[in-house]
């Protein structure tokens, strides 16, 4: 329990149970940079972002309690949290702005949502560590560069396949298919560096 990151699970269990400020402010050290970034590359607001860095501390400690560390390590729970809060921040602005369906997905697209949400899949487990996430990275970079350029947009923009195809000029079916084959890769990829 808590093995692959000892640290982690230790502060938020002191968060938990203990309601322990000191622990807290060392997972704020250590984990808000990396929300903020990720914040900003989803939201490309600062304002926003700096909303969702509170957002996601103050959801840590309150619901601290709830964090399962046989399902994830600490860093990788944040994680999911910030671009969970990020992706609800964008389907509300895409609603304020009148694109009510800017973050429609398909069925691809569904399954890359599912994949950083719960239950976390095995092969995302270690996402949290600096060398899976240089594993990442490097699967991403191996890919071809438009497969590349529509996970990013998805992922770290929150665009929907729509946008990207009316934002590129390509067809809708072709960003679908790019986006397949883009996670089909990035998948085998990144399960056959588990093994």
């Amino acid at each position: 329990m808590g093995a692959s990151d000892p640290e982690g699970f230790d502060l938020i269990r002191r968060v938990a149970q203990d309601r322990d400020e000191t622990a807290f402010s060392r997972l704020y050290d250590q984990f808000a940079p990396r929300v903020f970034g990720l914040a900003c590359r989803m939201m490309n607001r600062r304002e926003e972002a700096e909303e969702v860095l509170q957002d996601v501390f103050f959801a840590l400690w309150e619901k601290a309690a709830t964090y399962d560390a046989k399902r994830a390590p600490v860093g990788l729970w944040i994680m999911v949290m910030a671009r969970s809060r990020c992706l609800d921040r964008l389907r509300k602005r895409s609603l304020r702005e009148g694109k009510e369906n800017s973050l429609d997905v398909d069925e691809t697209g569904r399954a890359l949502l599912d994949t950083l949400s719960d239950p976390l899949p095995p092969a995302l487990e270690g996402l949290a560590s600096d060398e899976r996430r240089r594993e990442v990275q490097s699967a991403l970079a191996a890919l071809p560069e438009a497969q590349r350029a529509v996970l990013e947009a998805s992922f770290f923009k929150g665009e929907s396949q729509q946008e990207i195809a009316d934002r590129t000029g390509e067809p809708l079916g072709t960003v679908k298919t790019r986006m397949r084959l883009g996670l089909a890769k990035l998948s085998e990829t990144l399960m056959d560096r588990k093994q």
